[in-house]
């Protein structure tokens, strides 16, 4: 499992995770240098109470991505459906 806590991230070399889903706990801030980019494969989980900001280095055609792909699924619980992908640029 990849798990973000609270605290501040900064992707500052293209980055893939395979693995696992992305866990966010607490109040994270994600960087994206210019250029780079992270790729979560299997999506990332923002819950409940739970806080994901997502900045870039700069704006334009060099500005970091945020690549998070996820199967539609429908949970046992009936709480929520997750989205197919998304792209931020």
């Amino acid at each position: 499992t990849t798990a973000w806590s609270t605290g501040w991230y900064v992707v500052d070399s293209t980055t893939p995770i395979n693995s696992s889903r992305v866990t966010v706990t607490g109040d994270v801030h994600l960087i994206l240098c210019d250029g780079k980019t992270l790729t979560a494969e299997k999506g990332i989980n923002v819950e409940g109470t739970n806080k994901l900001t997502i900045y870039a280095q700069s704006t334009g055609n060099t500005m970091g991505a945020l690549t998070a792909t996820a199967a539609k699924m429908k949970p046992a619980s009936a709480a929520a459906m997750v989205e197919p992908a998304a792209i931020l640029r």
